[in-house]
């Protein structure tokens, strides 16, 4: 297997935006030629990503005035992004929907050059052992935190396949995703009918 940096097979690597500081900043430049108009973006974190790579819950939307002042922070459809702090790592490829969202500071967005590795091979990379080992020799905490930085993440080994090899495992990983969200909603409907069947069952008798 080659090996490559991810900073050689990517289009752009860059970190979300520190929302803290943007709500600080009140104050409007009235001298500034953009025209002032209110928008609302919707901001991803890291609670809004499933173990498995699916977006849940509510999206908080992030009061702006240029959409200038944002677009470097802005994800486009099929960037990868990914937790840079915290004890457990969740990433998700970014869909058509969630396109034009925010990522807050706390997360890494990967546009990748495709015809070295894909958003869904480098996806699922990240997920492995061997990704995750790659990744975490990165990080500049302890063994068991995530705390990683662009210029780290710039530097990780990421495998580089052949384009036959791109094309049947980047299919094979995404029908692997869909059976594996299919799979896990009928496991949870499964779940609330054993629940009703045994509440039936062990009803108490009158």
């Amino acid at each position: 297997m080659i090996y490559s940096k991810l900073k050689e097979v990517a289009k752009e690597i860059y970190v979300g935006l520190n929302v803290k500081n943007y709500l600080d900043k009140t104050e409007i430049d009235q001298n500034d030629s953009e025209k002032k108009i209110t928008l609302y973006i919707p901001l991803i974190n890291i609670s809004n990503i499933t173990e498995d790579g699916f977006f849940v819950g509510d999206f908080k939307r992030l009061k702006i005035f240029s959409q200038r002042e944002i677009l470097k922070y802005t994800v486009k459809e099929k960037d990868v992004i990914f937790n840079s702090r915290g004890t457990a790592l969740k990433v998700a490829i970014v869909d058509e929907e969630r396109a034009g969202y925010l990522i807050t500071s706390n997360m890494i967005a990967v546009s990748l050059l495709d015809e070295f590795i894909t958003p869904e091979i480098f996806e699922f990379y990240l997920r492995s052992e061997k990704g995750f080992y790659e990744l975490m020799k990165l990080s500049f905490s302890s063994k068991n935190s995530i705390r990683l930085t662009k210029e780290s993440v710039e530097e990780l080994k990421v495998p580089i396949l052949n384009p036959k090899e791109l094309v049947s495992l980047s299919g094979l990983l995404n029908d692997y995703k869909i059976i594996k969200s299919i799979a896990k909603n009928i496991s949870a409907d499964l779940d609330k009918m054993s629940y009703y069947i045994m509440k039936i069952l062990n009803k108490d008798e009158k």
